[in-house]
């Protein structure tokens, strides 16, 4: 307990801010998250027991990605459905990544483990090849540190 001869030391109250923002992220996680962060936790303190520290850190990891997901809004958009626009469309959402991510400094390869996306659908999307979804927007968007309204080429 605490007292006037005794305080709380701060890393000790960092320590108890880390753990409150945490079950606050927790709380909030989708059922999904809030599943994978048990087995994942159990998985951990497995590993920490059996000194297998290749499998404790690979569950740590995977806690840490879960828990430092952003919120996402996904924002709808309307893409075209004949031929022609559609490619158009493509191209005009690739070429606006291409040079973000060079303005950015960044590899396809950088921006893909940024996103979660794997480097030769980011290739495909430069390209113009692919139509991404609105998922696929957000984490792209999220990745450059850019509005999505940016990827779109509807920014204002």
């Amino acid at each position: 307990m605490p007292s006037a001869s005794n305080p709380i030391r701060f890393e000790d109250q960092a320590f108890v801010v880390a753990l409150a923002n945490i079950s606050e992220r927790i709380r909030h996680a989708p059922d999904d998250d809030q599943a994978d962060l048990r087995e994942l936790t159990a998985e951990f303190l497995d590993a920490a027991q059996s000194r297998d520290q290749e499998r404790q850190q690979s569950a740590a990891a995977a806690i840490l990605e879960i828990l430092d997901r952003r919120p996402m809004k996904i924002v709808p958009i309307t893409v075209p459905e004949d031929d022609d626009s559609l490619h158009e469309f493509n191209v005009g959402i690739g070429n606006r990544i291409k040079r973000l991510r060079a303005s950015a400094q960044m590899t396809q390869e950088q921006l893909a483990a940024k996103a979660g996306i794997g480097q030769g659908y980011i290739s495909k999307l430069e390209a113009g090849q692919h139509s991404p979804n609105a998922l696929t927007i957000e984490r792209i968007a999220l990745a450059l540190g850019v509005d999505v309204p940016q990827l779109y080429g509807t920014a204002q």
